[in-house]
């Protein structure tokens, strides 16, 4: 791994991207199934900002960011 990020300093990042989409993603099994996902770590807003080419497409589309817990659903 020393070795990898000696090569690419970004490679860490890619890979903490790549699992935090993997992590996201782990309530949608099927198409028709729906799921939220809340970050409430503070650091994922620059993170996101600075690394969201590291994230596929879908992922970018659905982050938002919200201020309060929505209400559920029923």
């Amino acid at each position: 791994m020393t070795a990898r990020q000696d090569r690419d300093p970004e490679y860490v990042h890619y890979l903490t991207m790549q699992a935090l989409v993997q992590a996201a993603g782990r309530g949608m099994r099927a198409p028709d199934d729906y799921c939220e996902t809340f970050i409430i770590d503070d650091h994922f807003q620059w993170f996101n900002y600075k690394f969201r080419n590291f994230a596929p497409g879908a992922f970018k589309e659905a982050v938002y960011m919200v201020r309060t817990i929505p209400a559920p659903i029923n």
